[in-house]
């Protein structure tokens, strides 16, 4: 049983680069593949990783929430709130004292969760890609007195999207996330060696891959060419059929709204679904079974979720217009797509023997328990 855990949540980490990360390298010993759930966007992969359960279980389907009561559409939600149970409020049940810090984690709503009194979470940079604050928050958890730390490293998201994974700047950006770990897991020895205490274990969990992309494409200017009405950001009136798209880079929720005519909602779902069947840079149109299959039944999830195919990124109507008067920037990488393939799996690692149990490959959701087990739960 371990006194404390520390787990890194690294976006972009693929098994490849442990070859040309020496010191993470030598921290680990344990490693496995691991896939991302879908769709593989970070308030999704870490509500996975922090509950155990699939994303239809625990309702944390995308980035942003579509209401439907009201039509509205929030592409990015402030924090997360879901029901179910978090590892820390598992393990608050075991021990009094337990104490949780998230560091630039995506935020988690504690407001309506029975454990909100005070110290059990500590939250810090949360929802925040500013490296530099991110390992300062990181050390002073370790410095501190939290049983269980949980940090996100986004050191390779920005570059792995803008100049693609296989790019130089990827590349300079890996030695320095190498350092940052080094420099982390040092203060940790350190820290042990002064409170006489043992050593921490590291975690360490791809978030979700990068893979390289050639193509992009936006869903609202394919449904417009197809003559569907879309709703705009500001528009306040509800006309028959509404549709509202969410983009997730290589996933999109397509919203129906039912609130009029759920009979001509029902028909512009097939018309919609039968539009972009026929894209080639489309690989699955989701209806409901569809959903099913992808552990994505719930009721968060879009009327029709769309997952592009390897090569291409979905991209708002607002962006694709940008990167069409401006094409040398489109994005080179993109995530949110289900991990089928080796090379969109990610890996999780462990710095002690047998943490991972002989496991040939792990899923996010695999993560929660991994850590009830570090604490003999």
């Amino acid at each position: 049983m371990s006194e404390r855990v520390f787990v890194l949540v690294i976006p972009g980490l693929r098994m490849n680069d442990l070859e040309q990360m020496p010191y993470l390298r030598k921290l680990v010993c344990d490693v496995a593949p691991l896939s991302p759930s879908f769709p593989a966007v970070s308030p999704v992969v870490q509500t996975c990783m922090t509950t155990g359960l699939l994303p239809q279980d625990h309702g944390i389907v995308a980035t942003g929430e579509y209401d439907r009561a009201t039509g509205e559409l929030v592409r990015k939600r402030k924090a997360i709130a879901t029901p179910t149970e978090y590892v820390w409020m598992a393990l608050r049940k075991y021990y009094r004292d337990f104490r949780c810090d998230l560091v630039g984690m995506y935020p988690v709503d504690n407001s309506a969760a029975d454990h909100a009194t005070a110290d059990l979470l500590r939250q810090s940079c949360a929802g925040s890609d500013d490296c530099a604050a991110i390992m300062t928050a990181m050390q002073e958890s370790i410095s501190g007195d939290a049983q269980l730390v949980m940090t996100r490293l986004p050191q390779l998201d920005a570059p792995g999207h803008q100049f693609g994974p296989s790019s130089q700047e990827f590349a300079v950006a890996r030695a320095k996330l190498d350092e940052d770990i080094e420099r982390s897991s040092q203060h940790a020895i350190n820290h042990s060696a002064q409170e006489r205490a043992t050593p921490p274990l590291w975690i360490i969990a791809s978030e979700y891959v990068i893979v390289p992309v050639e193509r992009a494409v936006s869903p609202c200017a394919l449904l417009q060419a197809g003559g569907i009405r879309i709703a705009a950001d500001d528009d306040g009136n509800i006309s028959k059929n509404t549709v509202r798209v969410m983009v997730e880079g290589q996933s999109a929720h397509v919203f129906i709204d039912h609130r009029i005519d759920s009979q001509s909602a029902a028909a512009t779902t097939a018309q919609i679904a039968d539009l972009f069947q026929s894209i080639d840079c489309i690989a699955e149109v989701l209806d409901q079974d569809g959903r099913a299959r992808r552990d994505l039944a719930h009721p968060a999830a879009g009327d029709l979720v769309l997952v592009a195919e390897t090569d291409t990124v979905f991209l708002d109507h607002t962006a694709f217009l940008n990167h069409t008067a401006d094409p040398i920037n489109l994005p080179k990488g993109a995530h949110g797509g289900p991990a089928e393939t080796l090379p969109q799996r990610g890996l999780i690692a462990a710095s002690e023997p047998g943490v991972l149990m002989g496991s040939s490959a792990m899923s996010d959701f695999d993560v929660a328990g991994l850590v009830l087990r570090q604490f003999g739960v």
